[in-house]
């Protein structure tokens, strides 16, 4: 089992962006501080725990308020965001045959949508298995992720403001 500490650095630069097309300039640059334990976390469990802070500052951000606030739409937007950030990736085997999985996180992501510079995403999905006699195995799925877009601007003056959320959930067996 393993305890570490960690940083990153990220930098990010779209190519062709307009400001009709991408609201403005997405450029940045991140820092992730992360802190884990991996291996054997208890009997019968193993798998990962990760969890940390990600601040990421936007090349133009003044500029970007500025084109959204020239057409009388109040828009107020930080020159950064900054989130936690977490993840687990588990795996627990109660019996010789039967595994049980449960992956969770929360990770602030690049966005593509309008005028979103990011968004946060949420999911846990949980898998399980057995093996039967004969080399059969049975295997069931489910999970469920929400996806949120903070930054809510119209494109119009005219238009209602709304922030987006997708909510998504699967399953499934064999």
């Amino acid at each position: 089992t393993k305890v570490y500490l960690g940083y990153r650095r990220q930098i990010v630069h779209y190519t062709g962006r307009s400001a009709a097309v991408n609201g403005g300039d997405k450029n940045n640059k991140s820092h992730f501080f992360d802190l884990g334990i991996d291996g054997q976390i208890a009997p019968k469990l193993t798998g990962n725990i990760q969890a940390g802070y990600q601040l990421k500052d936007y090349d133009q951000a003044q500029s970007f308020a500025l084109a959204f606030t020239a057409g009388g739409r109040i828009a107020e937007r930080k020159a950064y965001t900054q989130a936690w950030v977490a993840s687990s990736n588990l795996t627990w085997k109660p019996m010789e045959r039967c595994t049980w999985g449960l992956s969770l996180s929360r990770s602030l992501n690049e966005s593509t949508y309008g005028s979103n510079r990011y968004n946060i995403s949420n999911s846990a999905n949980i898998t399980g298995s057995h093996k039967f006699p004969y080399k059969l195995t049975a295997r069931v799925k489910g999970g469920v992720s929400i996806d949120k877009y903070p930054e809510a601007f119209n494109t119009t003056a005219a238009a209602p403001v709304n922030n987006r959320r997708d909510d998504t959930y699967t399953m499934g067996g064999g």
